[in-house]
């Protein structure tokens, strides 16, 4: 993500030319080719994420690159001004804290990044759309263990067979989906140091596993290790 201060900023990527001004945002891909050019004197702050913190991007990255955010407008002035005050902040916050920052801060990124594209996609854009609505819901309530398919659906106000139709376009099942981004948060807790006095189980019980002996098969099916080995890799037992 980056974020225009100064000057004006042009980005290309996937066939798309995003022209930004002071206050704009765009996405951009570094995984593959992009180009960046600019006019006069600018300036400009990229922030990097791992891509499991947006996992929608597998349903619609590639229609969002090089795409302009105008930040000041809609909830897209709320990142707008949340990032600029953690620019403006000189004093580095402790590991646990820039987590929690960089969580909210990518939240609100979808919430801008909807809020800008529901009323101006074509109807198989606008799909794409619902998926990420349907998605974001989810990662918000990972540490519900009763989340499951009927709960979403009511929530978002479609059937269930839409719902599972969502998610089946993209190659993807609604269980399995919620269990990935259970497994993946569950990893990046026992990595993280801020964690380190909280027991396997305990995190794995804030994430919605309300089984210990099913989460560590499933996280060692999902990356290969125990939970305990994931923990002990990173230097972060207890």
């Amino acid at each position: 993500m980056v974020f225009q201060t100064a000057g004006l900023g042009l980005a290309t990527q996937d066939g798309r030319d995003a022209r930004a001004e002071p206050g704009d945002f765009f996405l951009l891909d570094d995984t593959r080719p992009y180009r960046l050019r600019f006019e006069g004197g600018f300036r400009q702050h990229s922030i990097e994420f791992p891509r499991a913190l947006l996992p929608e991007w597998g349903a619609w990255g590639s229609e969002l690159t090089s795409t302009r955010i105008d930040g000041r407008r809609g909830p897209a002035r709320f990142l707008r001004q949340f990032i600029s005050s953690l620019v403006d902040e000189p004093n580095a916050a402790d590991h646990r804290a820039a987590v929690r920052l960089r969580d909210h801060a990518v939240d609100l990124l979808r919430t801008a990044i909807y809020d800008q594209c529901r009323d101006t996609r074509a109807p198989g854009e606008r799909r794409c759309l619902d998926l990420m609505r349907a998605m974001s819901h989810i990662r918000d309530r990972l540490d519900d263990p009763d989340l499951d398919v009927a709960s979403v659906a009511t929530v978002l106000r479609i059937s269930t067979r839409s719902l599972y139709s969502l998610f089946e376009t993209e190659g993807l099942t609604v269980a399995r989906w919620i269990r990935e981004q259970r497994l993946e948060r569950c990893r990046l807790a026992l990595e993280s140091p801020g964690n380190g006095s909280a027991s396997i189980c305990e995190i794995a019980l804030r994430h919605g596993f309300n089984d210990p002996a099913h989460f560590s098969t499933a996280f060692r099916a999902r990356f290969g290790m125990s939970p305990k080995a994931c923990r002990q890799r990173v230097g972060n037992s207890p």
